[in-house]
């Protein structure tokens, strides 16, 4: 397949991480922050330029070699702190070419080996996944073979879901039969892993904002080879994540190939993305101060890492925390990257449940983007928190109107009918609330359990005491 809209020649960019509202509540305040470096791959040249401030330690993982950038501070006299790191970034599309005859063993010894073929979190190798894995690859010996074979078996037999709130192991996902993007790659790696081929899943960051999840499997001579399930499966057009026309070019135009063909994604990477992440679990020592931690993920650069990548003792808990990445012209531009990481201080302000800082925000980002679904949605949330059920419905009613209908987008606007009819049920509108409900009952949406809350309240009606409790198990 070609490729298209390619991104070429050198990317440079900055990771902006802002934090705000600090207040020292103790006689021994420290922040740490860890921020993943984007990822030195085959397909992707990173060089870094400047850090700010000073980090304690960059510090590299044994096996997958990411590289971390460690902050211990301090002396902490400010309300607001800025980290950065500055980069250099050339990126290219990884095109296999093979002869599967010629495979060498691999050395079933070395460390190597025992690492990429472990049971790991959400790789677990369960009884579930080693029978599937031995009926999928049969008697088949090569490994190349063999991890078609698996790719094939899960973009036919599973379904992706585009987002998803919780990430499933790979055996509750083999139970489930769909799944999100990490979902999917962490089965790939579970089902190569029980049949002997060392794997590991892969995150990246889109250059329009995103993020994705992808496999690669290991092959002695060849090295890591990328396959993508999820959106191979997606491109067969046989899933609820169901992408229409618009959305499949759209995809395509952002991963810079020319159109949507599943075979495509096995042995091959699109050239259009920041890899930032390779492999789950992976353990990180600072030789200088001696703290170890083991993320699940860093993803992107540290704003949505399992656990959190930053951490405060003596300072009290309404720290706001956020950053993202900005290429170009623009990406010294301190007002215009804080801006773009506004997003991730909102969802803190809903976090803390600052209501009325929150709702100011919005009012602000609808301004600048009066066609987005999220930004309604999140006003509907703050305006049935405090109560005015009226002006929440209006904006959980106009989030129907806009934007598109894949990924995120469509699951809020199915979590918008779930609201609506909680409002209803208040103002004591049963028939209409019911209504509600079996929309979203009848999408069978799965996400946040969407359809198994309006089950529930399609049976009982949700109150005003139910407010506090919903908005806790919605949130992002």
């Amino acid at each position: 397949m070609k490729t298209t809209g390619i991104k070429t020649g050198a990317e440079r960019g900055r990771f902006w991480f802002f934090i705000e509202n600090i207040k020292v509540t103790g006689t021994d305040p420290r922040i740490l922050l860890w921020l993943a470096l984007p990822y030195q791959h085959r397909s992707q040249k990173v060089k870094i330029r400047e850090i700010y401030p000073e980090p304690t330690e960059i510090i590299t993982d044994r096996f997958n070699q990411n590289r971390v950038v460690f902050w211990e501070i301090k002396d902490i006299r400010k309300k607001k702190l800025q980290f950065y790191y500055d980069f250099e970034m050339s990126v290219s599309p990884v095109n296999t070419r093979i002869n599967p005859t010629m495979i060498r063993d691999y050395d079933k010894s070395s460390d190597f080996f025992d690492f990429f073929t472990r049971s790991e979190g959400l790789i677990t190798l369960t009884g579930r996944v080693r029978k599937t894995a031995a009926r999928i690859v049969g008697l088949e010996n090569n490994p190349y073979f063999r991890a078609r074979l698996i790719f094939n078996w899960i973009i036919y037999n599973m379904d992706f879901e585009g987002t998803s709130d919780d990430t499933n192991s790979a055996d509750q996902t083999l139970r489930l039969g769909k799944g999100s993007c990490l979902d999917f790659a962490c089965l790939f790696v579970a089902l190569c892993r029980a049949s002997g081929i060392p794997a590991r899943p892969m995150c990246c960051r889109w250059f329009p904002g995103g993020g994705h999840a992808f496999s690669e499997f290991f092959i002695p001579g060849c090295g890591w080879i990328p396959a993508d399930t999820s959106f191979a499966e997606g491109f067969l057009q046989k899933s609820k994540c169901n992408f229409d026309k618009k959305a499949l070019g759209y995809i395509c135009d952002v991963l810079g190939i020319e159109g949507p063909d599943p075979d495509y994604l096995f042995g091959n990477l699109y050239p259009n993305r920041i890899i930032n992440y390779a492999g789950l679990e992976n353990e990180f020592i600072s030789r200088k101060t001696g703290e170890t931690r083991v993320f699940e993920n860093l993803t992107p650069g540290g704003i949505s890492s399992k656990p959190r990548s930053v951490e405060f003792y003596d300072i009290h808990d309404k720290v706001i925390h956020s950053g993202n990445y900005v290429f170009g012209e623009k990406a010294t531009d301190r007002k215009h990257a804080y801006e773009k990481s506004s997003g991730n201080l909102l969802f803190l302000l809903i976090e803390n449940k600052e209501w009325l800082a929150a709702r100011k925000k919005l009012f602000c980002d609808l301004e600048k983007q009066p066609d987005s679904p999220l930004t309604n949605y999140f006003l509907g949330q703050t305006f049935l928190a405090t109560g005015d059920y009226q002006k929440a419905l209006d904006f959980f009613s106009d989030c129907h109107t806009k934007g598109s209908n894949i990924g995120y987008s469509a699951n809020i606007k199915i979590w918008a009918l779930n609201f609506q009819g909680f409002i209803h049920d208040i103002l004591a509108e049963r028939k209409k609330a019911q209504a509600f409900y079996r929309k979203v009952i009848k999408t069978g949406l799965s996400f946040k359990d969407a359809a198994g809350i309006a089950r529930l309240y399609l049976g009982s009606p949700f109150t005003a005491a139910d407010v506090e409790k919903m908005l806790e198990h919605v949130k992002d």
